[in-house]
Parts: structure tokens; sequence; C-alpha cells
């Protein structure tokens, strides 16, 4: 286990211009070394020059998998979780900038709270609610809609891989798109009281 508490995964293909923006973005400002954050890109194969400018950044705290065949969504994605050694995992999507300023509350959030999973999001009446600073248990009502979006989700790094052992067959069968969703279902179900 990495001594750092959060890894952020990003899983990406073909989107070098924004990603290479993203990760530049939080190098420049050493956002990665001041706030004790690891990130793990998974490339899925892309046939622009995404892999090459990410490694074109010499950022120390940035793992790139380089996958030599698309290997689809769900198993890019799982990729990003067998491949993280922090406590905690959140993922966000290429083009979804980190709201460096809130990392703090983060931090303090994941130590206080010890969840199983969490999500920065959720969708009220249409309306995305994201980064606010109330805290509360997630209802089943509001499964669904603080589950779809990958950006925000929060997974227990070390209860979230026994998951991925025991259903890997099934999280990447062909029909299934969000494995995210499936995973958190999960959780909630073994985990009710820490999420």
């Amino acid at each position: 286990m990495s001594n750092k508490i959060i890894t952020i995964g990003i899983p990406t293909y073909n989107r070098e211009k924004i990603i290479f923006s993203n990760i530049n973005s939080l190098n420049k400002s050493n956002f990665l070394n001041n706030n004790n954050v690891n990130l793990i890109v998974s490339d899925n194969c892309s046939s622009d020059n995404t892999v090459k400018k990410l490694e074109s950044l010499n950022c120390k705290n940035l793992r790139i998998i380089k996958n030599k065949k698309n290997i689809g969504y769900p198993k890019n994605f799982l990729q990003i979780l067998e491949n993280c050694n922090s406590k905690y995992l959140m993922f966000t999507s290429d083009e979804d900038f980190i709201i460096k300023k809130n990392i703090n509350t983060l931090h303090k959030f994941l130590k206080d709270y010890n969840p199983t999973f969490a999500s920065t999001l959720v969708i009220n009446n249409g309306a995305i609610y994201q980064g606010k600073q109330k805290i509360k248990k997630i209802s089943l009502e509001e499964f669904n809609s603080s589950s779809f979006y990958l950006s925000g989700l929060i997974y227990d790094t070390k209860k979230t891989k026994l998951i991925i052992k025991k259903n890997r067959k099934l999280l990447t069968a062909d029909f299934i798109y969000y494995p995210h969703s499936m995973i958190l279902s999960e959780l909630m179900i073994l985990y009710p009281d820490t999420q």
C-alpha cells in the first residue's frame, strides 16, 4: 500500500489535448506533490499522441498504463483499480478537471469517515450538485444518480479489489458498460454502514 491516501485514476482514449491540459494543470501547480496524491492514467491504445504528450510532462506522481490493444472501457477502468496502491482511488474522466481547492476537504473526509465508497456529486431534479460540503449517507433513491457518472467516484481500494477478484468475469462481460455502478452496488450491499 502506498503512503499516499488517494490516487486519482483517469481512463482515456484518443484525448491527447484535453488530458494533457488536465494533467499539466496539476503538474505545473505542484498539486500532486503538495497534496500527497498519486495519479494513474490508463491509455486504451490511443492512435494519437496521448502517451507521448503525458510522458513529456516528467511528472513523478504520474503512472501511465499503456495498453497494447484497445481492451474496452470496462477492462480499462478495472485496470486502474487493480494497479492502485493507495487507500482510496478517485476516478475522473479525462475531460473533467480536479477542483484543486477541495482536496484538503476530501483528505479530511476520507480520514474522518473511512468510507467504503463516496461520490462527490449527486443529481437532484435534473441538476448536478458537485463539491458541496454536505456529508450524508447515500440513500437507495440517490444511488443511481450518485453512481452513474464516473467523475468523483471514490473507492476503498482494498475492498474493491476483493469484489473485482470475485466478480471479474461478470464485470468484463460484453454486455457490461458501467462496471463502476455494479461495483458500487456490491459495496453498498456488503458494507451498508460505511458509505
